[in-house]
């Protein structure tokens, strides 16, 4: 399932399941939709083939093994075998949730 945001400009389709990737981000003009990231399929379950995925908790590389943090060292573990360092934890390798708000105007 993809949830669907727009307005009378943009188009955002986020699949929750794959840890809030974009499946497509798109322009909306009265000629047509033009996509503004390469799109993706709502039945990808690969973040790597997605639109864009987020890298969260953090992108890029920690160096060492962690950081200190309101007085305390976090460690991490590498998540990924390309580096010694924990890098690039991504949100798209777990699935996510969402949470419904009203419309805002």
């Amino acid at each position: 399932m993809t949830i669907t945001l727009e307005n009378t400009l943009l188009r955002l389709e986020v699949a929750p399941e794959v840890g809030g990737s974009v499946v497509r981000f798109e322009a909306l003009r009265k000629d047509g939709a033009i996509d503004l990231f390469r799109p993706s399929s709502p039945e990808e379950t690969d973040a790597n083939h997605m639109a864009l995925f987020p890298l969260v908790p953090w992108s890029n590389r920690i160096s060492g093994d962690g950081f200190e943090w309101q007085g305390s060292i976090i460690h991490w573990r590498p998540i990924v075998t390309i580096s010694a360092s924990p890098f690039m934890a991504m949100a798209g390798s777990r699935p996510g949730r969402y949470v419904s708000a009203p419309p805002t105007n």
